[in-house]
């Protein structure tokens, strides 16, 4: 019989009391205007939706909503822990400004951009706020993965021509959270539009064809000039968008 030596294998999965375990406190927005009417909300990744508006003609920026996180610190006291020689500290909060997003009106139209977030928290605060103003009809769009013949679905809302897009289903960012919380919240002011897309989240390559067609529902809906469409398409095909720019291995 042959013994053979025993070594420890090097563990995969580390568990860690839950006490050890740190969370971070949950950022605080302020929004310093009064939203009524339609608000448009965009995810960064359709910017130039937002510019092409702004070229329409008399717009104005209303407000602001920006986002405070909260940055623990270490305030050392001057009372002295014997044991453990070392002085002790004590912990405070203090409110640092993280984010801040211009929100613009046009023709009674707020539009609002959100950025693309590294602490994806703050697209749920933002849409629980924005979803509890009274008098609001929301539009929000975003990119997303659609059958193959399908250039823009609804979700939701049945006002359009647009199929719907049924279970199961993946969309990220803002317009999900706004989805979210439409339905934790109890309310049915909110339309979303998913346009046909492929990529990473919040690089996403959107399909021309889904383009144009939003720029005339865009056009439709709001009442907006011809010159419209022709600024959507002369901001996508002068590299406005990140439509056009695409790597895949």
């Amino acid at each position: 019989m042959v013994f053979k030596p025993w070594t420890e294998r090097a563990p995969r999965h580390i568990f860690e009391d839950i006490s050890t375990l740190t969370s971070s406190p949950i950022p605080r927005i302020e929004i310093s205007c009064s939203l009524t009417g339609q608000v448009l909300i965009l995810p960064n990744t359709l910017h130039f939706i937002k510019e092409a508006l702004l070229k329409q003609g008399d717009s104005k920026l209303i407000g602001g909503l920006k986002i405070f996180r909260i940055v623990k610190n270490q305030i050392e006291s001057e009372e002295y822990i014997e044991d453990e020689q070392l002085y002790k500290a004590n912990e405070s909060n203090q409110e640092e400004l993280s984010d801040e997003i211009e929100i613009y009106q046009i023709n009674g139209i707020n539009i609002i951009v959100t950025p693309n977030f590294q602490d994806v928290i703050n697209y749920e605060i933002i849409a629980r706020d924005i979803i509890k103003f009274p008098n609001i009809e929301i539009l929000t769009i975003t990119p997303g993965t659609l059958p193959f013949n399908c250039n823009i679905a609804e979700i939701g809302s049945s006002s359009t021509n647009f199929p719907q897009l049924s279970p199961p289903f993946i969309i990220t960012g803002i317009s999900a959270s706004l989805v979210s919380n439409s339905k934790t919240q109890s309310k049915n002011n909110i339309q979303t539009l998913v346009l046909q897309s492929e990529g990473v989240s919040g690089f996403e390559k959107i399909n021309n064809d889904s383009i144009n067609e939003l720029a005339h529902y865009l056009q439709d809906k709001f009442k907006l000039n011809s010159n419209f469409i022709k600024h959507v398409e002369s901001l996508v095909n002068t590299g406005s968008s990140v439509n056009n720019f695409g790597l895949y291995i």
